[in-house]
């Protein structure tokens, strides 16, 4: 995997949803390398159930598409109206199919972490300059 190699002060509060533990926890120990904290949750059911607890902490959704209970793009529309200060990013190979969430980044499965990385830090505006990786 590559690893980001420099760490940001000031991190995001970043909600990871994917059925898959490995992907979720690599996108996860990749984000807390630059400095930001993450939240892993299964699929959108437990999102939310997240959300109601932490909601207004998050700044960022990252949230695969296919997945069980709750599809990742159906959440984000629930993001949308119900939380719509908090930034998404959907990650799938597969596009959405929801109109709501086309227009939302999509970070396109498979990826490196230095384009997850990149990807998140544009999102965030908190883009250093430096998006060099190991």
């Amino acid at each position: 995997m590559d690893e980001p190699k420099t760490q940001l002060k000031d991190g995001a509060t970043i909600l990871v949803v994917d059925d898959y533990p490995i992907i979720a926890q690599s996108v996860a120990k990749a984000l807390g390398l630059r400095g930001h904290r993450s939240l892993i949750a299964r699929d959108g059911v437990e999102a939310q159930e997240v959300l109601a607890t932490n909601g207004t902490a998050i700044d960022l959704v990252i949230t695969d598409i296919e997945m069980p209970r709750m599809r990742g793009d159906d959440l984000a529309c629930w993001l949308m109206s119900e939380h719509p200060r908090t930034s998404i990013l959907l990650m799938s190979s597969t596009l959405p199919h929801r109109e709501e969430a086309r227009a939302l980044p999509l970070l396109e499965k498979p990826f490196t972490m230095k384009m997850l990385i990149a990807t998140v830090e544009r999102i965030l505006g908190r883009s250093d300059g430096d998006e060099s990786l190991a």
